[in-house]
């Protein structure tokens, strides 16, 4: 399971003090609590670390956004003593509220939903997922051929959004230039691109990031709902290289990101970096959607690389 990082702010200190020693004893909620004594404690500590959401009973001076209300580009929840349509409710304006006097595991049962969001399109029958790390050697494209090949509904298909390509054929690829150009029978030219190989099928986007630079959100989107509507495949599995992409947005659609990494000194300065970059973007959200894995090398059908998996599916 996963855990999250939940600030807590309420003039009731007491109270603030045994929700956080209720997630002390018991792991299971998968939150790690501070309690702050005001909410610019909370703005202080943000200027250099993280947390997943706010719980306060003081919203003066958060921001309103299409997102609800947050701070410092952290969504904020609010503690309530009134009721209104049940236990957890939101209001017009979109800030949501949680009735303060619940039970206690049922306010962290509520939190965590709020905080891991359905997808937008948590309709449909086709998982997609991303895997991204600034990290080089890292085993991003293992994991991704992996989650691909582990698909065992429909099965599922290998996206490659690479820096470079180890495919040669990937050069002669024109899919993106026929997405951004609105060709007609596109996705005929899709589908047939599609290939066959190690027990798993593959879409090869581009050789170079050359290419993918030029690509948006909405192309990537578009491209998403043909392969969706193909009905072949449950799991589609995009493998986006470090430099990939200029937009930072698309890594936003995925239903799943995971986030490769690697415990050396070096490595963890470079996804701090990574860190402080998607803050000055705007896209601390990104922070708590990133799914962190160590990749293990070995192959995607091995019984080390199953664990792996089954320990991911597990933090989900």
């Amino acid at each position: 399971m996963q855990t999250y990082k939940v600030g807590i702010s309420d003039k009731d200190l007491d109270y603030a003090t045994g929700l956080m020693d209720y997630a002390k004893r018991f792991k299971k909620t998968g939150m790690q609590v501070i309690v702050f004594s005001s909410m610019k404690g909370v703005e202080d500590y943000l200027e250099t670390r993280d947390l997943d959401v706010v719980l306060t009973d003081d919203i003066t001076g958060c921001q309103v956004n299409d997102g609800g209300f947050t701070i410092s580009d952290v969504r904020v929840v609010l503690l309530t003593e009134y009721r209104g349509q049940g236990d957890t409710f939101v209001t017009e304006q979109g800030l949501i509220c949680l009735y303060k006097y619940q039970k206690v595991g049922r306010i962290y049962e509520q939190l965590r939903e709020i905080i891991v969001e359905k997808p937008k399109n948590s309709n449909r029958s086709v998982t997609i997922m991303g895997v991204y790390s600034p990290l080089g050697r890292c085993g991003k494209t293992r994991l991704a051929r992996a989650l691909a090949y582990d698909d065992e509904v429909r099965g599922g298909l290998y996206v490659a959004l690479e820096n470079y390509s180890d495919n040669i054929k990937s050069l002669d690829s024109s899919i993106l230039y026929q997405i951004r150009t609105g060709s007609e029978n596109l996705d005929q030219l899709i589908r047939g691109e599609i290939v066959e190989e190690e027990n798993l099928h593959s879409l090869y986007l581009s050789g170079t990031y050359m290419d993918t630079h030029d690509i948006f959100i909405s192309d990537i989107e578009k491209l998403i709902n043909i392969l969706v509507d193909f009905r072949t495949f449950s799991t589609i599995v995009f493998d986006i290289g470090s430099a990939a992409i200029r937009d930072m947005n698309i890594l936003t659609i995925f239903d799943r990101l995971y986030v490769p990494v690697l415990n050396d000194p070096v490595s963890i300065r470079k996804l701090e970096v990574h860190g402080k970059m998607l803050k000055e973007l705007g896209l601390r959200n990104l922070i708590t959607k990133e799914i962190k894995v160590e990749v293990p090398n070995v192959g995607v059908d091995s019984q080390a690389m199953a664990k792996t998996l089954w320990k991911l599916h597990g933090m989900e």
